[in-house]
């Protein structure tokens, strides 16, 4: 059993040949990542292999310097009319001081996209921008730009395999 300080990043599950640990660093540059720490640097100083029971294992040891966390600043909702901000701010994940990823935006984006179709904006879309903050550069300035477009109404739905089986009703019927 191996231990590692409180907070840390424990990668398990997955046996990789040894050619430098390409695919460990890979699952660790999208993680952290996705948590804000984009001017990551990590390398492996050493590694070593041990046999037991005619298997070979390597331990690679990984040294990670995450650099600062970007977190949203400010979280600016522009072009929205027929949705409250209050409404849209539920629906979003992404918030002052979170941490930033482009994932959480991209989530967002679907979030607020699919509840503008279902209230009768087919064409509606949505765009991001992150500006690092005058005041603290590790924080974005977040703006979401929303161009609803028309809003579109359903006067009547017809069902036409009832309207196909009523006419095949009638004209056998005669």
């Amino acid at each position: 059993m191996e231990s590692q300080p409180a907070g840390g990043l424990l990668l398990t599950g997955d046996s990789e040949p040894v050619h430098g640990g390409a695919r460990t660093r890979n699952r660790l540059r999208r993680c952290t990542a996705t948590n804000g720490f984009f001017a990551r640097k990590s390398h492996a100083p050493g590694w070593r292999t041990t046999t037991r029971a005619k298997k070979t294992q390597v331990k690679i040891t990984m040294v990670v310097d995450e650099g600062p966390q970007f977190t949203v600043g400010k979280l600016t909702i522009v072009g929205n009319t027929a949705v409250s901000d209050q409404e849209l701010r539920a629906l979003i994940a992404a918030s002052e001081g979170q941490p930033y990823s482009d994932t959480t935006v991209a989530n967002d984006q679907s979030q607020v996209v699919s509840e503008y179709f279902n209230r009768g904006f087919p064409t509606v879309r949505m765009e991001y921008s992150a500006k690092p903050s005058p005041s603290d550069p590790t924080k974005l300035d977040l703006t979401y730009k929303i161009t609803e477009g028309q809003r579109v109404y359903v006067d009547r739905v017809t069902d036409l395999r009832t309207a196909l089986y009523e006419t095949v009703l009638w004209s056998t019927a005669r």
